[in-house]
């Protein structure tokens, strides 16, 4: 077995609490206990540890469908610990269906049975290599593609692969697929809390800490200075939602929205909350809240007249001597510098689009949480207008036209005050909004990826601002 192997088992160990045989394959010893999230509380895989050989019993758990796939994993890594034992794939097979390896048609197994395998393969020394283990375990990942399990163990062989044919002399390189499951939040989390947590730590240690930890929990910005009656977003990197806020004062208000805390300047003054996460994992956010300055928030929101201002995904506005953008050197947060260069600044953690300004007010769409803001123009005061997801954005007097895509993308329109949010007909999939007058031409996009053609409701549109006398153009 390669280097890189030992030290991957050495640290998915953290599943079943086993000690290593050989000390020369276990440079990275770890042994962790059952609250720490191991495996070890589990029969089949301490029977696995001890016998250190596939027998027909750890074979028909590990052919059995209803069984977890975190648990199968934790039992193949018992096994795999021990390296004077070869030819675990052609044992799993004899006992599971009767017949060699050779003469297994992979292309008819199930997910199970495939990851088994690939895992089997990718352990077994130097019978099944790295190499013929992995277009197995990509076959198991086609099939379960949203296992964190079968993601990460293919992500092992993956780096031993490039670690050993693609960059023997770019080390940091080949922890990368590790590091892309444990970043992919859209992976259903089917191994303990623990276990995870333990692996990622080890395996942090082993590449000289080039791997970013998932689960430290931080706030960005790491404080916030926000003026009364106005809003400012904080992201929560790391850790694992739902999150809750905790030691809320009297000086400010905190929202919960996903990764996204909103905090609300209630009077002046400092506090300091506590963000925790689902597993316990926190991290301080100190807020300091200025007093309100008139010269900047007016009391009443400004009646503006910015008829056709939003409508392109602008993500740069030139404004007098200063240039408002989206600073793709810092993922496409909020700033402003000055047209000879000087008096870079960063707004707001937000990313902009359609970026438009009037009478210092910035209005725009923020890419990340979907919301529609109004700033001004240092970044001091900001107010989120709605909480719908909009696109398509078009203003024309006092009034916000757009496509709402947390409601199939259907026609609403709302006040620049944030009042009086109305849906103004049921046609879905809205684009291309623009007012003129008393009237609202848009188009319905009716796309049938079935067939893969336009469907009869596809065109142009117009409808009075009020949504009535809908009719089509074309």
């Amino acid at each position: 077995m390669k280097k890189i192997a030992a030290l991957i088992i050495a640290a998915i160990m953290v599943f079943s609490n086993i000690v290593p045989a050989h000390a020369d394959i276990a440079p990275f010893n770890v042994s962790f206990s059952g609250e720490f999230g191991s495996y070890s509380d589990i029969d089949i895989v301490m029977k696995a540890a001890k016998l250190r050989s596939m027998n027909g019993e750890i074979a028909q758990y590990l052919h059995d469908e209803s069984n977890p796939i975190d648990v199968k994993a934790a039992v193949i890594n018992a096994l795999g610990w021990h390296y004077d034992e070869r030819g675990l794939v052609e044992k799993y097979v004899q006992f599971s269906f009767g017949k060699s390896y050779k003469n297994i048609n992979l292309d008819k197994l199930g997910s199970h049975d495939l990851f088994c395998i690939g895992y089997l393969t990718f352990i077994d020394g130097d019978q099944y290599t790295e190499k013929k283990a992995i277009p197995i375990l990509e076959k198991a990942k086609a099939k379960m593609p949203e296992s964190f399990t079968v993601a990460l163990v293919t992500a092992f062989a993956t780096s031993e692969l490039l670690y050993y044919k693609v960059y023997r002399d770019k080390w940091k390189n080949s922890w990368a697929p590790i590091q892309a499951v444990y970043d992919n939040k859209e992976l259903t989390l089917d191994m303990r809390y623990g276990a995870r947590r333990n692996i990622f730590e080890s395996l942090s240690f082993m590449s000289k800490d080039m791997l970013i930890n998932p689960f430290k929990i931080s706030a960005d910005p790491s404080s916030v200075t926000v003026t009364e009656g106005m809003e400012y977003s904080v992201h929560i990197n790391g850790g694992e939602a739902p999150y809750e806020v905790k030691n809320v004062g009297i000086h400010s208000n905190i929202s919960v929205a996903g990764d996204n805390l909103i905090v609300k300047g209630l009077r002046e003054g400092k506090t300091q909350v506590e963000i925790v996460d689902k597993n316990g994992s926190s991290v301080l956010l100190p807020i300091q809240v200025n007093t309100a300055d008139t010269s900047i928030i007016p009391n009443k929101p400004q009646i503006m007249d910015l008829s056709g201002f939003i409508y392109s995904y602008g993500k740069t506005l030139v404004y007098e001597d200063w240039v408002y953008y989206s600073n793709w050197e810092d993922n496409g947060k909020f700033y402003r510098i000055k047209t000879d260069g000087t008096g870079k600044t960063k707004l707001s953690n937000n990313f902009p689009l359609s970026i438009n300004i009037q009478d210092d007010w910035l209005y725009f769409r923020d890419a990340n949480y979907g919301y529609f803001y109004k700033m001004s123009t240092d970044g001091r005061a900001i107010i989120r207008l709605i909480d719908d997801s909009p696109e398509s954005i078009y203003i024309s007097g006092d009034w916000i036209y757009y496509g709402n895509r947390g409601d199939e993308g259907k026609l609403y329109k709302v006040k620049t005050d944030g009042t009086e949010r109305t849906r103004l007909n049921d046609d879905k999939n809205i684009s291309n909004i623009r007012v003129d007058g008393d009237w609202i031409f848009y188009t319905i996009k009716d796309w049938n990826p079935v067939i893969r053609a336009y469907g009869d409701k596809h065109g142009n549109y117009k409808a009075k601002t009020d949504g009535s006398q809908r009719q089509k153009l074309d």
